[in-house]
């Protein structure tokens, strides 16, 4: 491993530590309900924190719960998932008996299904071990043993053993990297710095509000576009002058694409199919697909004539590497019949909108809705597909 000693040559770690404890006691995020530890114990005293895990053992569930959801996803858009799925499966042992539709209804509209699917298995991986132990069924506590559940990586284990345990861990994501890449003007931090500096850094003597003052800084202040007048760091930072020279990026590529959604729908259902690209969700099935602004077409079924079909709308959607402009169609009976050869047809299965839905499923059926008002009051019945 290089030598990054350098980087720490002239820098006041303590004065660091102090001035951004001082500025999450005042600004930081400690009301979001994931951060329940805090609320429960003394965050510097390891007694406290023993004390209040043995009053409270589901605490570093709800942690697991909240770190796998906030993967690629914004505080905002995870906070009504996570209480949704809490009040589903309030402990590991009620998400290790549940069943994969109903972890998935639940995650519908999240993306990413694979981190759903992990969730699940690790429960059951964790309720089996435990059940061997004769012990209360939990999470491992030791950062190691975490890693090896499937989902959870080098920053979640940290994350997981430091706000659900307490114990006394260092990690980076994207957040962190931000600061630490401004803060010591590095325009591309690897890997190797980002171990060191974060370890180096930490305040082992509350290391649970340090990680977590730093994960709001970079959400609430050193954004890709940052209020570097309002960073309690701003006097120590050697990028402040140009702060979107660091933490340098390169630029994801897109492909265009335009999509073609049927939705038939009849008596408050819609016939939908479960695509294993989407977790087994339930899908509109796919009609027609073709590369934008360059001629190319990878499909379109029996040459449809879109014309023929009722037009719901047009909305966006974003998928890995494609941009998607999505038009969804709704066909009557009559037309239906001419996808019959269509790959996917016969899997069709008639669904309501409680059924566990991928993002494009949402989507068209909200395009339905401000289509079709009246009858989108109407659609609360259970499946029957």
């Amino acid at each position: 491993m290089s030598d990054h000693s350098t980087l720490l040559a002239s820098f006041q770690i303590h004065t660091f530590q102090t001035k951004l404890l001082s500025w999450y006691q005042t600004s930081g995020r400690k009301n979001l309900p994931w951060r329940i530890l805090a609320k429960k114990a003394d965050t510097s005293n390891q007694d406290s924190i023993s004390s209040a895990l043995k009053e409270n053992p589901n605490i570093p569930y709800l942690v697991y719960i909240s770190e796998i959801m906030l993967q690629q996803t914004q505080v905002s858009t995870v906070l009504p998932y996570f209480q949704k799925f809490i009040t589903q499966f309030p402990t590991l042992e009620h998400l290790a008996n549940a069943e994969e539709k109903d972890v998935l209804a639940l995650w519908s509209g999240l993306g990413y299904y694979s981190r759903a699917r992990n969730l699940l298995k690790t429960a059951k991986i964790c309720a089996k071990e435990c059940q061997k132990q004769n012990i209360p069924i939990t999470l491992p506590s030791q950062r190691e043993a975490l890693k090896k559940l499937s989902g959870i990586g080098e920053y979640s284990s940290g994350a997981i053993a430091c706000f659900g345990f307490g114990i006394n861990e260092s990690f980076w994501d994207g957040n962190i990297k931000r600061i630490l890449s401004r803060l010591f003007a590095i325009p591309i931090a690897s890997k190797s710095q980002l171990n060191f500096l974060s370890y180096k850094l930490l305040n082992h003597i509350n290391a649970y509000e340090h990680n977590q003052a730093l994960l709001d800084l970079g959400s609430l202040i050193c954004k890709k576009l940052p209020y570097c007048n309002l960073c309690p760091l701003n006097s120590m930072c050697q990028g402040k002058n140009s702060p979107t020279s660091y933490d340098i990026r390169p630029k994801k590529n897109y492909t265009e694409v335009s999509l073609h959604l049927l939705l038939p729908y009849q008596n408050n259902y819609f016939a939908l199919f479960k695509d294993k690209r989407y977790g087994l969700l339930y899908t509109p099935l796919e009609i027609g697909c073709e590369i934008k602004d360059s001629g190319k077409i990878f499909y379109n079924h029996q040459n449809c004539d879109y014309k023929k079909l009722k037009k719901l709308g047009i909305f966006k959607h974003t998928r890995t590497h494609y941009k998607i402009t999505a038009t969804v169609y709704q066909p009557n009976n009559e037309n239906l019949s001419i996808f019959k050869n269509v790959i996917g047809f016969d899997t069709l299965e008639w669904v309501d909108n409680q059924a566990p839905l991928s993002a494009l499923a949402q989507k068209s059926l909200l395009l339905f809705n401000q289509q079709n008002p009246k009858a989108s009051a109407t659609i609360t019945s259970k499946n029957r597909g």
